[in-house]
Protein backbone atom coordinates (compact mmCIF):
# COMPACT_ATOMS: atom_id res chain seq x y z
CA UNK A 1 0.00 0.00 0.00
CA UNK A 2 1.33 3.61 -0.97
CA UNK A 3 1.35 5.40 2.68
CA UNK A 4 3.03 9.04 1.78
CA UNK A 5 3.74 11.14 -1.28
CA UNK A 6 6.13 13.75 -1.21
CA UNK A 7 6.72 16.01 -4.26
CA UNK A 8 8.66 18.94 -4.54
CA UNK A 9 9.48 21.52 -7.40
CA UNK A 10 7.63 19.18 -10.30
CA UNK A 11 6.06 21.06 -12.82
CA UNK A 12 3.53 23.65 -11.02
CA UNK A 13 4.47 22.03 -7.72
CA UNK A 14 6.70 23.78 -5.24
CA UNK A 15 5.77 21.44 -2.45
CA UNK A 16 3.04 19.14 -1.40
CA UNK A 17 2.66 16.29 0.95
CA UNK A 18 -0.20 13.68 0.84
CA UNK A 19 -0.77 10.35 3.38
CA UNK A 20 -3.01 7.43 1.86
CA UNK A 21 -4.46 4.62 3.44
CA UNK A 22 -6.15 2.02 2.50
CA UNK A 23 -9.52 1.55 0.84
CA UNK A 24 -11.03 4.12 -1.64
CA UNK A 25 -9.49 7.51 -2.12
CA UNK A 26 -10.20 10.17 -4.63
CA UNK A 27 -8.62 13.47 -5.98
CA UNK A 28 -11.04 16.42 -6.23
CA UNK A 29 -10.93 20.12 -7.30
CA UNK A 30 -11.59 22.25 -10.60
CA UNK A 31 -10.24 22.21 -13.86
CA UNK A 32 -6.81 22.63 -14.29
CA UNK A 33 -6.13 22.42 -10.28
CA UNK A 34 -3.36 20.20 -10.76
CA UNK A 35 -5.05 16.48 -10.09
CA UNK A 36 -3.69 15.08 -12.79
CA UNK A 37 0.09 17.04 -12.27
CA UNK A 38 -0.05 14.68 -8.34
CA UNK A 39 -0.53 11.48 -10.56
CA UNK A 40 1.74 12.42 -13.58
CA UNK A 41 5.03 12.97 -10.50
CA UNK A 42 3.76 9.56 -8.80
CA UNK A 43 4.39 8.12 -12.46
CA UNK A 44 7.83 9.97 -12.24
CA UNK A 45 8.67 8.45 -8.78
CA UNK A 46 7.98 5.14 -10.13
CA UNK A 47 10.35 5.55 -13.07
CA UNK A 48 8.51 7.03 -16.03
CA UNK A 49 9.51 9.24 -18.00
CA UNK A 50 10.68 12.81 -17.71
CA UNK A 51 10.98 15.97 -19.80
CA UNK A 52 11.67 19.73 -19.81
CA UNK A 53 8.08 20.42 -18.10
CA UNK A 54 8.73 18.06 -14.89
CA UNK A 55 11.31 20.22 -13.00
CA UNK A 56 9.46 23.27 -11.63
CA UNK A 57 10.41 26.99 -13.65
CA UNK A 58 13.36 28.21 -11.79
CA UNK A 59 14.14 25.16 -9.64
CA UNK A 60 17.33 23.89 -9.81
CA UNK A 61 16.46 20.51 -8.34
CA UNK A 62 13.29 18.62 -8.04
CA UNK A 63 12.17 15.06 -5.78
CA UNK A 64 9.38 12.36 -5.55
CA UNK A 65 9.17 10.68 -2.75
CA UNK A 66 6.77 7.85 -2.12
CA UNK A 67 6.54 4.97 1.06
CA UNK A 68 4.72 1.90 0.55
CA UNK A 69 4.46 -0.41 3.29
CA UNK A 70 3.72 -3.88 2.09
CA UNK A 71 3.12 -7.26 3.87
CA UNK A 72 6.33 -9.63 4.00
CA UNK A 73 5.33 -12.15 1.38
CA UNK A 74 3.95 -9.49 -1.43
CA UNK A 75 5.78 -10.15 -5.25
CA UNK A 76 7.34 -7.04 -4.81
CA UNK A 77 9.33 -7.74 -1.58
CA UNK A 78 10.74 -10.80 -3.44
CA UNK A 79 11.50 -8.73 -6.43
CA UNK A 80 13.74 -6.29 -4.46
CA UNK A 81 15.38 -9.17 -2.45
CA UNK A 82 16.75 -10.53 -5.08
CA UNK A 83 18.01 -6.90 -6.55
CA UNK A 84 19.48 -6.36 -3.08
CA UNK A 85 17.27 -4.17 -1.72
CA UNK A 86 16.37 -4.80 1.87
CA UNK A 87 13.48 -3.52 3.21
CA UNK A 88 13.31 -0.72 6.51
CA UNK A 89 13.77 -2.60 9.68
CA UNK A 90 12.96 0.46 11.61
CA UNK A 91 9.51 1.20 9.81
CA UNK A 92 5.62 0.03 10.70
CA UNK A 93 6.09 -3.48 12.64
CA UNK A 94 5.03 -6.66 10.80
CA UNK A 95 5.32 -4.53 6.93
CA UNK A 96 7.97 -4.60 4.52
CA UNK A 97 8.70 -1.21 4.18
CA UNK A 98 10.51 0.82 1.00
CA UNK A 99 11.22 4.76 0.09
CA UNK A 100 10.94 5.07 -3.76
CA UNK A 101 12.60 8.17 -4.52
CA UNK A 102 13.04 10.05 -8.31
CA UNK A 103 15.10 12.94 -8.09
CA UNK A 104 15.74 15.21 -11.12
CA UNK A 105 18.05 18.54 -11.99
CA UNK A 106 17.73 21.25 -14.43
CA UNK A 107 20.47 19.63 -16.39
CA UNK A 108 18.22 16.90 -17.30
CA UNK A 109 19.63 14.42 -15.36
CA UNK A 110 17.66 12.13 -12.85
CA UNK A 111 18.71 9.78 -9.97
CA UNK A 112 16.76 7.01 -8.59
CA UNK A 113 17.07 5.48 -5.41
CA UNK A 114 14.84 2.74 -3.49
CA UNK A 115 15.75 2.93 0.38
CA UNK A 116 18.54 4.75 0.07
CA UNK A 117 20.03 2.27 -2.86
CA UNK A 118 20.64 3.76 -6.36
CA UNK A 119 19.02 1.53 -8.81
CA UNK A 120 18.82 2.21 -12.58
CA UNK A 121 15.53 3.96 -13.84
CA UNK A 122 14.82 0.14 -15.75
CA UNK A 123 14.75 -1.59 -11.55
CA UNK A 124 12.96 1.44 -10.32
CA UNK A 125 10.01 0.81 -12.88
CA UNK A 126 9.80 -3.07 -12.97
CA UNK A 127 9.55 -2.79 -9.38
CA UNK A 128 7.00 0.38 -9.40
CA UNK A 129 5.34 -2.19 -11.50
CA UNK A 130 4.12 -4.35 -9.14
CA UNK A 131 3.24 -1.92 -6.59
CA UNK A 132 1.08 0.57 -8.95
CA UNK A 133 -0.90 0.11 -11.92
CA UNK A 134 -1.54 3.68 -13.34
CA UNK A 135 -4.83 2.97 -15.31
CA UNK A 136 -5.12 6.68 -17.48
CA UNK A 137 -3.02 7.37 -20.63
CA UNK A 138 -0.19 6.28 -18.51
CA UNK A 139 3.21 3.97 -18.90
CA UNK A 140 2.66 1.93 -15.65
CA UNK A 141 0.11 -0.24 -17.05
CA UNK A 142 0.86 -3.06 -16.81
CA UNK A 143 -2.20 -4.40 -17.86
CA UNK A 144 -1.19 -3.26 -21.76
CA UNK A 145 1.66 -5.69 -21.80
CA UNK A 146 0.98 -8.92 -22.91
CA UNK A 147 3.32 -10.92 -21.19
CA UNK A 148 1.41 -9.38 -17.29
CA UNK A 149 -1.98 -10.65 -19.73
CA UNK A 150 -0.76 -13.96 -19.70
CA UNK A 151 -0.20 -13.97 -16.01
CA UNK A 152 -3.12 -12.47 -15.02
CA UNK A 153 -5.32 -15.66 -17.74
CA UNK A 154 -3.41 -18.30 -16.25
CA UNK A 155 -3.76 -16.93 -12.57
CA UNK A 156 -7.69 -16.42 -13.51
CA UNK A 157 -8.11 -19.79 -15.06
CA UNK A 158 -7.20 -21.26 -11.76
CA UNK A 159 -5.52 -23.87 -9.76
CA UNK A 160 -5.18 -26.27 -12.74
CA UNK A 161 -4.10 -24.12 -15.06
CA UNK A 162 -1.35 -22.74 -12.61
CA UNK A 163 0.23 -26.31 -12.01
CA UNK A 164 0.34 -26.72 -15.95
CA UNK A 165 2.39 -23.74 -16.11
CA UNK A 166 4.27 -24.67 -13.43
CA UNK A 167 4.88 -28.14 -15.53
CA UNK A 168 5.53 -26.33 -18.59
CA UNK A 169 8.32 -24.39 -17.57
CA UNK A 170 9.72 -27.48 -15.84
CA UNK A 171 9.57 -29.49 -18.82
CA UNK A 172 11.33 -26.50 -20.99
CA UNK A 173 13.99 -25.87 -18.52
CA UNK A 174 14.32 -30.34 -18.60
CA UNK A 175 14.90 -29.75 -22.29
CA UNK A 176 16.59 -26.93 -22.85
CA UNK A 177 19.60 -28.38 -20.02
CA UNK A 178 19.34 -31.93 -22.49
CA UNK A 179 20.17 -29.85 -25.47
CA UNK A 180 22.98 -28.10 -23.98
CA UNK A 181 24.60 -31.08 -22.89
CA UNK A 182 23.85 -32.48 -26.02
CA UNK A 183 25.06 -29.73 -28.28
CA UNK A 184 28.26 -29.49 -26.14
CA UNK A 185 28.58 -33.57 -26.85
CA UNK A 186 27.99 -33.15 -30.76
CA UNK A 187 30.15 -29.94 -31.14
CA UNK A 188 33.06 -32.04 -30.15
CA UNK A 189 31.98 -35.40 -32.24
CA UNK A 190 34.25 -34.86 -34.97
CA UNK A 191 37.15 -34.43 -32.93
CA UNK A 192 35.98 -37.28 -30.52
CA UNK A 193 35.87 -39.75 -33.44
CA UNK A 194 38.97 -38.18 -34.08
CA UNK A 195 40.40 -38.75 -30.99
CA UNK A 196 38.91 -42.46 -31.09
CA UNK A 197 40.78 -43.36 -33.96
CA UNK A 198 44.32 -41.98 -32.62
CA UNK A 199 43.73 -43.59 -29.32
CA UNK A 200 43.05 -47.03 -31.38
CA UNK A 201 45.87 -46.70 -33.43
CA UNK A 202 48.41 -45.86 -30.56
CA UNK A 203 46.36 -48.97 -28.58
CA UNK A 204 47.35 -51.32 -31.35
CA UNK A 205 50.81 -50.57 -32.02
CA UNK A 206 51.91 -50.96 -28.39
CA UNK A 207 49.71 -54.40 -28.13
CA UNK A 208 51.03 -55.64 -30.98
CA UNK A 209 54.58 -55.27 -30.13
CA UNK A 210 53.55 -57.53 -27.00
CA UNK A 211 56.21 -56.14 -24.71
CA UNK A 212 57.38 -57.52 -21.19
CA UNK A 213 58.64 -56.02 -18.28
CA UNK A 214 62.80 -56.91 -18.49
CA UNK A 215 62.55 -58.01 -22.29
CA UNK A 216 65.00 -54.94 -23.35
CA UNK A 217 67.91 -55.66 -21.22
CA UNK A 218 67.64 -59.31 -21.84
CA UNK A 219 67.73 -58.66 -25.54
CA UNK A 220 70.71 -56.25 -25.01
CA UNK A 221 73.09 -58.85 -23.17
CA UNK A 222 72.22 -61.44 -26.02
CA UNK A 223 72.87 -58.75 -29.09
CA UNK A 224 76.53 -58.39 -27.14
CA UNK A 225 76.83 -61.79 -27.17
CA UNK A 226 75.99 -62.75 -30.77
CA UNK A 227 78.31 -59.48 -31.47
CA UNK A 228 81.24 -61.18 -30.10
CA UNK A 229 79.97 -65.31 -31.45
CA UNK A 230 83.36 -66.46 -32.79
CA UNK A 231 85.38 -65.10 -30.09
CA UNK A 232 83.22 -66.73 -27.65
CA UNK A 233 83.12 -69.60 -29.90
CA UNK A 234 86.95 -70.11 -29.79
CA UNK A 235 87.36 -69.03 -25.90
CA UNK A 236 84.36 -71.98 -25.09
CA UNK A 237 86.01 -74.69 -26.74
CA UNK A 238 89.34 -73.32 -25.12
CA UNK A 239 88.03 -73.36 -21.74
CA UNK A 240 86.15 -76.58 -22.39
CA UNK A 241 88.97 -78.54 -23.58
CA UNK A 242 91.12 -77.29 -20.98
CA UNK A 243 88.99 -78.72 -18.17
CA UNK A 244 88.02 -81.69 -19.69
CA UNK A 245 90.35 -82.40 -22.79
CA UNK A 246 89.30 -84.83 -25.44
CA UNK A 247 90.26 -85.83 -28.89
CA UNK A 248 93.62 -87.54 -27.42
CA UNK A 249 94.27 -84.20 -25.42
CA UNK A 250 94.76 -83.87 -21.47
CA UNK A 251 92.75 -81.45 -19.77
CA UNK A 252 92.53 -80.58 -15.78
CA UNK A 253 90.17 -83.46 -14.95
CA UNK A 254 92.43 -85.77 -16.55
CA UNK A 255 95.63 -84.32 -14.74
CA UNK A 256 93.48 -84.02 -11.29
CA UNK A 257 92.65 -87.80 -11.57
CA UNK A 258 96.12 -88.81 -11.98
CA UNK A 259 97.20 -86.62 -9.21
CA UNK A 260 94.78 -87.90 -6.65
CA UNK A 261 95.57 -91.16 -7.50
CA UNK A 262 99.40 -90.67 -6.55
CA UNK A 263 98.19 -88.92 -3.29
CA UNK A 264 95.98 -92.07 -2.20
CA UNK A 265 98.70 -93.90 -2.82
CA UNK A 266 101.24 -91.87 -0.62
CA UNK A 267 98.43 -91.32 2.45
CA UNK A 268 98.49 -95.82 2.70
CA UNK A 269 102.40 -94.80 3.02
CA UNK A 270 101.75 -91.74 4.94
CA UNK A 271 98.41 -91.02 6.20
CA UNK A 272 99.62 -87.20 6.67
CA UNK A 273 98.43 -86.99 2.89
CA UNK A 274 95.13 -88.31 3.36
CA UNK A 275 94.37 -84.18 3.92
CA UNK A 276 95.61 -83.09 1.02
CA UNK A 277 94.22 -85.93 -1.25
CA UNK A 278 91.06 -85.13 -0.09
CA UNK A 279 91.22 -81.49 -1.60
CA UNK A 280 92.54 -82.80 -4.77
CA UNK A 281 89.57 -85.04 -4.88
CA UNK A 282 86.67 -82.13 -4.21
CA UNK A 283 88.70 -80.02 -6.33
CA UNK A 284 88.60 -82.57 -9.13
CA UNK A 285 84.84 -82.78 -8.38
CA UNK A 286 84.49 -79.05 -9.08
CA UNK A 287 86.64 -79.25 -12.12
CA UNK A 288 84.13 -82.24 -13.77
CA UNK A 289 81.08 -79.58 -12.62
CA UNK A 290 82.84 -76.75 -14.12
CA UNK A 291 82.81 -78.70 -17.42
CA UNK A 292 79.28 -79.83 -17.40
CA UNK A 293 77.83 -76.47 -17.12
CA UNK A 294 80.52 -75.56 -19.32
CA UNK A 295 78.86 -77.73 -22.19
CA UNK A 296 75.19 -76.96 -21.24
CA UNK A 297 75.51 -73.31 -21.77
CA UNK A 298 77.63 -73.90 -25.13
CA UNK A 299 75.18 -76.46 -26.11
CA UNK A 300 72.63 -73.54 -25.17
CA UNK A 301 73.81 -70.86 -27.16
CA UNK A 302 72.30 -69.65 -30.14
CA UNK A 303 75.17 -68.11 -32.28
CA UNK A 304 72.84 -68.35 -35.42
CA UNK A 305 73.53 -64.82 -37.09
CA UNK A 306 69.81 -64.87 -38.04
CA UNK A 307 68.99 -64.58 -34.53
CA UNK A 308 70.98 -61.24 -34.11
CA UNK A 309 68.97 -60.08 -37.11
CA UNK A 310 65.85 -60.41 -34.74
CA UNK A 311 67.23 -59.07 -32.03
CA UNK A 312 68.27 -56.03 -34.12
CA UNK A 313 64.76 -55.62 -35.42
CA UNK A 314 63.17 -56.20 -31.88
CA UNK A 315 65.13 -53.51 -30.22
CA UNK A 316 64.47 -51.43 -33.03
CA UNK A 317 60.99 -51.73 -32.57
CA UNK A 318 61.11 -51.19 -28.82
CA UNK A 319 63.62 -47.99 -29.24
CA UNK A 320 60.27 -46.65 -31.88
CA UNK A 321 58.02 -47.40 -29.30
CA UNK A 322 60.06 -45.71 -26.29
CA UNK A 323 60.05 -42.18 -28.57
CA UNK A 324 56.49 -42.18 -28.90
CA UNK A 325 55.01 -43.46 -26.02
CA UNK A 326 57.51 -43.43 -22.49
CA UNK A 327 61.19 -44.07 -21.58
CA UNK A 328 61.27 -47.27 -21.27
CA UNK A 329 59.13 -50.43 -21.36
CA UNK A 330 56.98 -50.08 -18.36
CA UNK A 331 55.97 -46.25 -19.26
CA UNK A 332 55.01 -47.50 -22.95
CA UNK A 333 52.97 -50.16 -20.76
CA UNK A 334 51.90 -47.69 -18.49
CA UNK A 335 50.56 -45.31 -21.60
CA UNK A 336 48.75 -47.78 -23.26
CA UNK A 337 46.93 -48.63 -20.01
CA UNK A 338 45.66 -44.61 -20.27
CA UNK A 339 44.94 -45.25 -23.52
CA UNK A 340 42.54 -47.59 -22.51
CA UNK A 341 41.11 -45.85 -20.47
CA UNK A 342 40.44 -42.55 -22.18
CA UNK A 343 39.27 -44.48 -25.09
CA UNK A 344 36.56 -46.76 -22.88
CA UNK A 345 35.31 -43.34 -21.91
CA UNK A 346 34.97 -41.75 -25.61
CA UNK A 347 33.17 -44.60 -26.10
CA UNK A 348 30.93 -44.82 -23.90
CA UNK A 349 29.89 -40.79 -24.25
CA UNK A 350 29.00 -42.30 -27.76
CA UNK A 351 26.40 -44.12 -25.80
CA UNK A 352 25.55 -41.10 -23.92
CA UNK A 353 25.19 -38.80 -26.80
CA UNK A 354 22.48 -41.91 -28.07
CA UNK A 355 21.23 -41.64 -24.73
CA UNK A 356 20.55 -38.14 -24.48
CA UNK A 357 19.06 -37.43 -28.57
CA UNK A 358 16.78 -40.31 -27.14
CA UNK A 359 15.94 -38.21 -24.04
CA UNK A 360 15.59 -34.83 -25.93
CA UNK A 361 13.11 -36.73 -28.21
CA UNK A 362 11.04 -37.60 -25.41
CA UNK A 363 11.39 -34.68 -23.86
CA UNK A 364 9.92 -32.78 -26.46
CA UNK A 365 6.94 -34.97 -26.51
CA UNK A 366 6.37 -34.31 -22.94
CA UNK A 367 6.71 -30.69 -23.27
CA UNK A 368 4.72 -30.46 -26.60
CA UNK A 369 1.43 -32.56 -24.49
CA UNK A 370 1.77 -29.94 -21.20
CA UNK A 371 1.56 -27.13 -23.54
CA UNK A 372 -1.63 -28.08 -25.53
CA UNK A 373 -3.14 -29.09 -22.39
CA UNK A 374 -2.14 -25.43 -20.74
CA UNK A 375 -3.68 -23.75 -24.23
CA UNK A 376 -7.00 -25.86 -23.31
CA UNK A 377 -7.07 -24.37 -20.05
CA UNK A 378 -5.83 -20.69 -21.39
CA UNK A 379 -8.48 -20.49 -24.51
CA UNK A 380 -11.55 -21.56 -22.02
CA UNK A 381 -10.44 -19.23 -19.74
CA UNK A 382 -10.22 -16.30 -22.06
CA UNK A 383 -13.60 -16.91 -23.20
CA UNK A 384 -14.74 -16.74 -19.72
CA UNK A 385 -12.89 -13.36 -19.20
CA UNK A 386 -14.10 -11.97 -22.31
CA UNK A 387 -17.68 -12.37 -21.14
CA UNK A 388 -17.67 -11.29 -17.56
CA UNK A 389 -16.03 -7.94 -18.41
CA UNK A 390 -17.99 -7.19 -21.48
CA UNK A 391 -20.73 -7.85 -19.47
CA UNK A 392 -19.86 -5.21 -16.70
CA UNK A 393 -18.46 -2.82 -19.67
CA UNK A 394 -22.46 -1.53 -20.53
CA UNK A 395 -22.74 -0.28 -16.53
CA UNK A 396 -19.31 1.85 -16.87
CA UNK A 397 -21.16 3.59 -20.11
CA UNK A 398 -19.15 1.69 -22.47
CA UNK A 399 -22.47 0.28 -23.50
CA UNK A 400 -21.55 -1.71 -26.98
CA UNK A 401 -17.93 -2.57 -26.08
CA UNK A 402 -16.34 -5.73 -25.95
CA UNK A 403 -13.36 -7.38 -24.39
CA UNK A 404 -11.78 -10.23 -26.24
CA UNK A 405 -9.03 -11.94 -25.36
CA UNK A 406 -6.89 -13.39 -28.42
CA UNK A 407 -4.68 -16.27 -28.20
CA UNK A 408 -2.42 -17.14 -30.39
CA UNK A 409 0.16 -19.81 -31.04
CA UNK A 410 3.76 -19.48 -31.11
CA UNK A 411 7.42 -21.80 -30.31
CA UNK A 412 7.13 -23.37 -26.91
CA UNK A 413 8.65 -21.33 -23.97
CA UNK A 414 8.71 -21.56 -20.89
CA UNK A 415 5.23 -20.15 -20.03
CA UNK A 416 3.60 -22.20 -23.04
CA UNK A 417 3.23 -22.05 -26.63
CA UNK A 418 0.40 -19.47 -26.28
CA UNK A 419 0.66 -15.44 -27.14
CA UNK A 420 -1.99 -13.55 -25.51
CA UNK A 421 -3.63 -10.20 -26.09
CA UNK A 422 -6.29 -8.34 -24.63
CA UNK A 423 -8.78 -6.62 -27.22
CA UNK A 424 -10.86 -4.12 -27.18
CA UNK A 425 -13.69 -2.92 -29.38
CA UNK A 426 -15.67 0.36 -28.91
CA UNK A 427 -18.55 -0.58 -31.10
CA UNK A 428 -19.96 -3.44 -33.33
CA UNK A 429 -18.51 -3.55 -36.05
CA UNK A 430 -15.33 -2.16 -35.50
CA UNK A 431 -12.01 -4.43 -35.61
CA UNK A 432 -10.87 -5.36 -31.89
CA UNK A 433 -7.37 -3.36 -31.07
CA UNK A 434 -5.22 -4.24 -28.09
CA UNK A 435 -5.27 -2.14 -25.17
CA UNK A 436 -2.22 0.18 -25.71
CA UNK A 437 -3.82 1.50 -29.12
CA UNK A 438 -7.21 2.59 -27.55
CA UNK A 439 -7.12 6.75 -27.86
CA UNK A 440 -9.11 7.48 -25.09
CA UNK A 441 -7.88 7.85 -21.54
CA UNK A 442 -11.80 7.59 -20.01
CA UNK A 443 -12.56 4.33 -22.18
CA UNK A 444 -9.23 2.64 -21.00
CA UNK A 445 -9.45 3.46 -17.73
CA UNK A 446 -13.20 2.11 -17.58
CA UNK A 447 -11.71 -0.65 -19.08
CA UNK A 448 -9.15 -0.87 -16.95
CA UNK A 449 -11.47 -0.92 -14.17
CA UNK A 450 -13.89 -3.38 -15.23
CA UNK A 451 -10.95 -5.55 -16.11
CA UNK A 452 -9.60 -5.04 -12.40
CA UNK A 453 -12.69 -5.64 -11.02
CA UNK A 454 -12.98 -9.00 -12.69
CA UNK A 455 -9.30 -9.81 -11.39
CA UNK A 456 -9.46 -8.55 -8.46
CA UNK A 457 -8.73 -11.94 -6.44
CA UNK A 458 -5.59 -12.73 -8.65
CA UNK A 459 -4.12 -9.50 -9.13
CA UNK A 460 -1.54 -8.66 -6.81
CA UNK A 461 -0.81 -5.12 -7.27
CA UNK A 462 -2.08 -3.34 -4.07
CA UNK A 463 -2.28 -0.06 -5.62
CA UNK A 464 -4.29 1.04 -8.42
CA UNK A 465 -4.75 4.64 -9.49
CA UNK A 466 -7.33 5.88 -12.30
CA UNK A 467 -7.22 8.82 -14.23
CA UNK A 468 -9.76 10.37 -16.34
CA UNK A 469 -12.51 7.36 -15.95
CA UNK A 470 -14.97 9.69 -15.94
CA UNK A 471 -14.23 11.22 -19.16
CA UNK A 472 -17.71 11.43 -21.12
CA UNK A 473 -19.41 9.86 -18.16
CA UNK A 474 -22.61 11.31 -15.95
CA UNK A 475 -26.19 10.57 -13.66
CA UNK A 476 -26.38 6.56 -13.47
CA UNK A 477 -22.79 5.57 -15.16
CA UNK A 478 -20.80 7.95 -12.74
CA UNK A 479 -22.90 5.97 -10.03
CA UNK A 480 -22.16 2.58 -11.39
CA UNK A 481 -17.84 3.28 -11.93
CA UNK A 482 -18.39 5.00 -8.55
CA UNK A 483 -20.17 1.86 -6.72
CA UNK A 484 -17.09 -0.40 -8.57
CA UNK A 485 -14.11 1.40 -7.67
CA UNK A 486 -16.22 1.29 -3.78
CA UNK A 487 -16.22 -2.44 -4.01
CA UNK A 488 -12.55 -2.29 -5.30
CA UNK A 489 -11.52 -0.71 -2.66
CA UNK A 490 -12.05 -3.44 -0.12
CA UNK A 491 -9.77 -5.78 -2.11
CA UNK A 492 -7.10 -3.23 -2.81
CA UNK A 493 -5.81 0.55 -2.29
CA UNK A 494 -7.55 2.44 -5.19
CA UNK A 495 -6.82 6.19 -5.88
CA UNK A 496 -9.48 7.75 -8.36
CA UNK A 497 -9.26 11.75 -9.96
CA UNK A 498 -12.38 12.82 -10.50
CA UNK A 499 -14.67 15.23 -10.93
CA UNK A 500 -18.33 13.54 -10.51
CA UNK A 501 -19.81 13.97 -7.08
CA UNK A 502 -21.45 9.92 -7.32
CA UNK A 503 -17.86 8.74 -7.60
CA UNK A 504 -15.87 11.10 -5.05
CA UNK A 505 -19.07 10.33 -2.64
CA UNK A 506 -18.33 6.49 -2.67
CA UNK A 507 -14.86 7.63 -1.29
CA UNK A 508 -13.54 6.96 1.65
CA UNK A 509 -10.69 9.45 2.00
CA UNK A 510 -11.20 13.15 0.28
CA UNK A 511 -8.24 15.15 -1.10
CA UNK A 512 -9.07 18.08 -2.39
CA UNK A 513 -6.91 19.83 -4.92
CA UNK A 514 -6.44 23.38 -5.66
CA UNK A 515 -4.44 26.13 -7.62
CA UNK A 516 -3.28 29.03 -6.16
CA UNK A 517 -0.72 32.36 -5.55
CA UNK A 518 2.17 31.21 -3.92
CA UNK A 519 3.92 33.63 -1.05
CA UNK A 520 6.37 34.28 -3.97
CA UNK A 521 3.60 35.80 -6.37
CA UNK A 522 4.13 32.29 -8.35
CA UNK A 523 1.25 29.37 -9.09
CA UNK A 524 1.00 26.73 -5.99
CA UNK A 525 -0.78 23.48 -6.11
CA UNK A 526 -2.07 22.52 -2.90
CA UNK A 527 -3.67 19.45 -1.33
CA UNK A 528 -5.86 18.84 1.32
CA UNK A 529 -7.29 16.22 3.64
CA UNK A 530 -10.84 16.74 3.61
CA UNK A 531 -12.95 16.07 6.59
CA UNK A 532 -16.53 15.08 6.66
CA UNK A 533 -17.77 18.26 6.48
CA UNK A 534 -15.09 19.68 3.98
CA UNK A 535 -16.19 16.60 1.82
CA UNK A 536 -19.99 17.32 1.34
CA UNK A 537 -18.74 20.88 0.43
CA UNK A 538 -16.36 19.54 -2.25
CA UNK A 539 -19.51 17.15 -3.67
CA UNK A 540 -22.06 19.97 -3.01
CA UNK A 541 -19.34 22.34 -5.33
CA UNK A 542 -19.45 19.54 -7.71
CA UNK A 543 -23.31 18.50 -7.87
CA UNK A 544 -23.96 22.32 -8.83
CA UNK A 545 -21.00 24.52 -9.46
CA UNK A 546 -18.66 27.18 -7.49
CA UNK A 547 -21.56 28.92 -5.83
CA UNK A 548 -23.46 26.43 -2.96
CA UNK A 549 -26.61 26.59 -2.14
CA UNK A 550 -28.61 24.73 0.45
CA UNK A 551 -30.08 22.34 -2.12
CA UNK A 552 -26.83 21.15 -3.03
CA UNK A 553 -25.53 20.90 0.22
CA UNK A 554 -28.54 18.54 1.34
CA UNK A 555 -27.86 16.51 -2.32
CA UNK A 556 -24.15 16.38 -1.27
CA UNK A 557 -24.66 15.15 2.37
CA UNK A 558 -27.55 12.78 1.53
CA UNK A 559 -25.08 10.95 -1.44
CA UNK A 560 -22.31 10.80 1.32
CA UNK A 561 -24.91 9.36 3.86
CA UNK A 562 -26.03 6.80 1.44
CA UNK A 563 -22.37 5.97 0.40
CA UNK A 564 -21.51 5.61 4.42
CA UNK A 565 -24.52 3.37 5.01
CA UNK A 566 -23.64 1.33 1.78
CA UNK A 567 -20.01 0.62 3.48
CA UNK A 568 -21.67 0.14 7.06
CA UNK A 569 -23.62 -2.75 5.24
CA UNK A 570 -20.42 -4.34 3.22
CA UNK A 571 -18.88 -4.54 6.53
Amino acid sequence: MLKEVHIENFALVEQVDLSFGPGFTVLTGETGAGKSILIDAVEVMLGGRTGPETLRRGAETGVVEGVFALEPGAPATAFLAEAGIAADPDAEPGKATYVFSREFSSGGRTRCRINGRTVTRDQLFAAGSLLVNLHGQHEHQSLLHPHRQLSLLDAFAGEEALARREEVARLYEQLRELTRRWEEATAGEARRAQRIDFLRFQLKEIRDAQLSPGEEEELLRERQLLRQAEKLTFQLERAYAALYGGEGGVGAGDLLGEALAALEELARIDPALEALAEVVKVTGVQVREASRELSVYRDRVDLDPRRLDWIEERLDRIARLKRKYGTDVPAVLAYAEQCAAELAALEQTEESLEGLAAARIEAEKALESAASRLSEARRAAAARLGELVSALLPQLALARARLTVGVSEGEVGPSGRDRIEFLFTANPGEPARPLARIASGGELSRLMLALQTVLARVDATPTLIFDEIDAGISGRAGQTVGECLARLGRERQVVCVTHLPQIASMAEHHYLIAKGMGAKGRVQVSATLLDREGRVAEIARLVGGVKLTPTTLRHAEEMVRMAEERRLKRE
